[in-house]
C-alpha cells in the first residue's frame, strides 16, 4: 500500500513538474514577445529622436548660413561706404600679422 501511495505521489509530482515546465516555457515565450515589442518601441523612439535632431541641425545650419550672408553683406556695405578706411584697416591688420609672424622666428 505504501508503494502504491508513493508511486501515486511520484506520478502527481511528475505531472506538476510537467505543468511547471509548460508554464515556464509559456512565460519565456511571453517575455521574448515583450522584449521584442519593447525593442521595437525603443528603435522607433530612437529613429524619431534622430529625425528630430536632424531637422534641428538643418534649421540651425540654415540660420547660420543666413547670418553669415547678412554679415558678409554688412561688411561689403561698410567697405563700399568707406573704401579708404577699409584699405587702411586691411593694411594695418596685415602689418600686425606680419610683425607677429616675424617675431616667432
Amino acid at each position: 500500500m505504501a508503494d502504491k501511495e508513493l508511486n501515486m505521489e511520484m506520478e502527481n509530482l511528475k505531472a506538476e513538474l510537467a505543468k511547471v515546465r509548460a508554464d515556464l516555457a509559456g512565460l519565456t515565450a511571453a517575455l521574448k514577445g515583450v522584449g521584442a515589442a519593447e525593442a521595437a518601441n525603443v528603435k522607433a523612439g530612437a529613429a524619431e529622436t534622430f529625425a528630430h535632431l536632424k531637422d534641428e541641425f538643418r534649421h540651425a545650419m540654415e540660420e547660420a548660413k543666413e547670418k553669415g550672408k547678412k554679415s558678409v553683406e554688412a561688411v561689403e556695405h561698410q567697405v563700399a561706404e568707406h573704401p579708404f578706411i577699409a584699405i587702411a584697416a586691411a593694411f594695418g591688420l596685415g602689418f600686425i600679422v606680419a610683425k607677429l609672424l616675424d617675431n616667432r622666428k
